[in-house]
């Protein structure tokens, strides 16, 4: 898989459990939001999903596998994702 693609099915998901949220309590969130990385040898740090995706993304034949996104929390209009990450090798 190349990174585009990986970063394009992330960012799909993460896309879809925002609009969850929004649907489910009436709200309108950011297009932006921030990562709750857990796995990728990072515990539980706030980065950006372009970094989230250089972590979790190693090459075209080795990367970790998500297993989880949701958002955690809402801190304004801003989503804070959780994505749990395989802890398996990569």
């Amino acid at each position: 898989m190349k990174k585009e693609e990986f970063s394009e099915l992330f960012l799909e998901c993460t896309r879809q459990g925002i609009e969850k949220v929004e649907k489910k309590y009436h709200i309108s969130l950011s297009k932006n939001f921030e990562v709750e990385l857990n796995g990728a040898g990072v515990a539980g740090a706030i980065v950006a999903p372009a970094v989230a995706i250089d972590l979790m993304f190693i090459s075209e034949d080795l990367f970790f596998c998500v297993i989880d996104v949701g958002v955690k929390a809402v801190v304004g209009n801003k989503a804070i994702m959780f994505v749990g990450v395989s802890g398996h090798e990569p």
